[in-house]
């Protein structure tokens, strides 16, 4: 057959021969990983060697245990060093001098000692605390009717020449309310409520659901027809370190960058209402107190004392008389028992879900008078500053114009005491323009 002619013979494909090729790709294999190995371990010494910084003087060199004894040698080995080459100007010589003397001195002295004293020290100024543009809270809401743009002017230039960031939220007209948005029970059959109470009810309790919303810890809510002090953003930190004496909380206008990361971990709980602003507060009697152990009632803010006026509200000098035996103008921070108006206040997260959930069922009187009903019933854990932050501001000149709940207006009145007024201010400013544009 062709095949058996062809085929070569039996003795080229014998064990021995497959024997001796298999023994010689192996020599092969282990040359070639050889000298892989080889190629790679001069490469890496290579690097080595270039990437190693340039050789050190002396061997003395090695082993130094701190940077003090780091540069006492490299001082030592640069003064050994300098002869060798002559001094190219005057500076360059006194700046050898200075070396030789610096040794001197590290020998003499401790080098730890001569480093310290080489160190600038820088004072730092004496500046007051400032609240940021929130006054430290979430947000700042202003209710203000979309017919009152007047009331939107002032509060907008009064927020610019403090520094105040504010967020305005659409008051509720008492001609327009419909009645599906009111609580479900108001009023009592002796106390008849007015449609320009339910509407401002309405305003605040759209305000407290916008909190809800958008999530802030702490939010700030004031009424378009306020006032304060022109350095309320001084102010402001003194107050929260009081409450927080007084609450237990260290940190009580906020406790986390961003609420919905964990939000029912992040709810504020000492507290629900903050009166930055009231018409009216009650002491606490002898009995409701103990005046050994007053943290829980009242907080004294004695570095606050320079930004009050002179003259207090004699309601205001009677809270103080009782708590501390004196009548002279303090700043102090108390446990809320009968805070009156709602023109200034704060709440947190969970005090605007508590106000929201319990005056949409029922609210049996105007909606400051319900808070407090509220309050004295231990529902809410309220505390108001005294004297006020917050004012509301009386306009002299056209009394019509203070009120949009009394349909007559508030009869004259004298302007609460800032020492400086941010309305009064704006009234200056004014005046001096026009005197400058006059002469």
């Amino acid at each position: 057959m062709l095949y058996e002619k062809e085929s070569p013979p039996l003795g080229a494909y014998s064990p021995r021969w497959h024997t001796s090729a298999r023994t010689q790709n192996a020599r092969t294999r282990t040359t070639i990983v050889i000298g892989v190995v080889i190629f790679m371990l001069t490469t890496l010494g290579l690097l080595r060697h270039y990437s190693s910084g340039p050789a050190a003087v002396n061997d003395r060199s090695h082993g130094l245990k701190s940077l003090a004894e780091s540069e006492a040698f490299d001082l030592q080995q640069e003064h050994k060093l300098s002869p060798l080459r002559k001094p190219e100007s005057l500076q360059e010589q006194e700046l050898y001098e200075g070396l030789d003397e610096r040794r001197v001195m590290s020998d003499a002295v401790p080098v730890e000692r001569a480093l310290e004293d080489d160190i600038p020290t820088m004072e730092l100024p004496d500046t007051p605390r400032l609240a940021n543009a929130t006054l430290d809270f979430g947000k700042i809401y202003v209710l203000n009717l979309e017919t009152r743009e007047d009331r939107h002017d002032e509060m907008a230039f009064i927020a610019a020449a403090s520094g105040l960031q504010l967020e305005y939220v659409a008051g509720v007209n008492s001609k327009t309310l419909e009645k599906q948005s009111l609580p479900d029970v108001y009023g009592t059959p002796q106390v008849i409520l007015e449609p320009a109470h339910l509407a401002c009810y309405r305003g605040h309790a759209n305000i407290w659901r916008k909190i809800i919303e958008d999530g802030v810890e702490t939010a700030l809510i004031m009424e378009d027809d306020i006032d304060w002090d022109l350095n309320i953003r001084e102010i402001t930190p003194r107050i929260k370190d009081a409450l927080g004496r007084i609450t237990g909380d260290s940190n009580p206008f906020s406790n986390t960058l961003c609420l919905s990361l964990t939000f029912h971990r992040r709810l504020i709980v000492a507290w629900d209402i903050f009166y930055l602003g009231t018409c009216y507060e009650q002491y606490f009697e002898g009995e409701e107190w103990d005046p050994e152990h007053p943290e829980g009632i009242v907080v004294d803010v004695p570095e606050d004392k320079e930004n009050l006026y002179a003259e207090m509200y004699d309601w205001v000098e009677e809270l103080v008389e009782n708590y501390f035996n004196d009548t002279s103008p303090r700043r102090v921070v108390v446990k809320a028992k009968n805070p009156v108006c709602t023109h200034g206040y704060a709440v947190t997260q969970r005090g605007a879900r508590k106000l929201l959930l319990e005056l949409n069922e029922w609210m049996p009187f105007p909606v400051d008078i319900t808070m407090i009903h509220y309050i004295s019933e231990g529902r809410f854990k309220a505390y108001s500053v005294l004297p006020p932050m917050l004012v509301q501001w009386r306009n002299t000149h056209d009394p019509r114009k203070n009120s949009d709940i009394e349909g007559g207006g508030i009869s004259l009145a004298r302007n609460w005491g800032f020492l400086r007024s941010a309305r009064k201010h704006l009234i200056d400013w004014y005046l001096l323009a026009t005197c400058d544009k006059t002469n």
